[in-house]
């Protein structure tokens, strides 16, 4: 299905491999007329947590490769910190945490036409989606806090040394 009239813009936060690709993809956007697409190009550390917050829909398409296989973003943990709707896609740990529907919006990898109809369907239902972002936003203040798995670990250590001594 195709969608058309959407008031989005996308910021595209950093670079890429070589100066000359990340010149190389402002051209392409400019020949294709997207008015709608910005490169911001690097962000400073303290830039980061503004322009996320400014954002309406967070947006992380990693396509299936040996490198996404393992582990989970950092990024992602950021994204889900504001609160707001994030689209991502099912690669490496990412499943195991996080639930389409429920905390993000998770799709399958290397399926651009599923990720843009799934931005979509983030704004047409906005208010929905919202509390979905809510929803993560609770997992980075538990499984996803050193705090909080601090204090599981505390927990575990003391009933072993209550076990123990009975």
């Amino acid at each position: 299905m195709e969608r058309r009239g959407y008031p989005l813009n996308l910021l595209l936060i950093g670079g890429a491999n070589s100066q000359s690709e990340y010149e190389e993809l402002k051209l392409l956007n400019e020949r294709l007329g997207n008015s709608r697409v910005y490169f911001y190009g690097k962000a400073d550390r303290d830039e980061i947590p503004v322009l996320l917050n400014q954002a309406r829909i967070l947006t992380l398409a990693r396509p299936s490769s040996i490198q996404s296989t393992g582990g989970f973003p950092t990024k992602l943990g950021e994204y889900l910190s504001t609160g707001k709707p994030v689209v991502v896609t099912a690669v490496g740990d990412i499943p195991q945490y996080l639930q389409n529907g429920i905390n993000a919006f998770v799709v399958k990898p290397d399926d651009h036409e599923a990720f843009a109809n799934a931005i979509c369907d983030v704004w047409d239902h906005y208010e929905d989606a919202a509390k979905v972002g809510q929803r993560g936003k609770e997992l980075t203040l538990t499984i996803f806090n050193g705090d909080y798995q601090a204090g599981l670990i505390e927990r575990f250590f003391y009933e072993l040394l209550i076990d123990f001594h009975k």
